[in-house]
């Protein structure tokens, strides 16, 4: 298979593309890449899929210094202890049966939040959401699913942490 990463056109170099899971049509891993228009170096959990129209990514989440800690705290957070149920004011499709939600953090430009849920497809699931504050729109999501301890020792390692 060829680096999922380096074929989509997402205006970017991609410096580094360490694959963590791959299938004929699945990649997951950790992209670290350049950004064209701003020339930031960003290091990204991607899923991508290549279908017959092309590779997409369905699933992405920037893993950034500041905020990376807290986040993967939050995931081991809800996968033993639980969270909160009352997950009505979440902004999430109602074709998901939202179970239970730990809240990362908010702002004036974001609410993250991780979320366990089940998906009428594949069933129980847990996925990290930034949501926009401002009109709720989501602005990113990644799936933990069964490579994220992996996942998280690659980005641990790249952080220095």
């Amino acid at each position: 298979m060829t680096c999922l990463p380096r074929a989509v056109d997402l205006d970017r170099t991609v410096i580094e593309a360490v694959p963590i899971k791959t299938s004929s049509d699945w990649w997951t891993g950790l992209v670290r890449d350049r950004d064209h228009e701003t020339g930031d170096i960003r290091l990204r959990l991607e899923r991508l899929v290549q279908d017959q129209s092309g590779v997409k990514i369905p699933h992405v989440w920037r893993v950034r210094p500041d905020y990376w800690e807290l986040e993967r705290d939050a995931v081991a957070m809800l996968e033993s202890q639980g969270g909160i149920d009352d997950t009505a004011d979440l902004p999430i499709s109602d074709r998901y049966d939202l179970r239970e939600y730990v809240p990362i953090r908010t702002d004036e430009v974001r609410r993250v939040v991780v979320v366990r849920m089940d998906k009428p497809s594949s069933g129980e699931c847990i996925r990290l959401y930034h949501f926009d504050a401002q009109n709720g729109s989501v602005r990113q999501k990644f799936t933990t699913g069964q490579p994220w301890s992996e996942l998280v020792d690659v980005a641990d390692r790249r952080l220095g942490q």
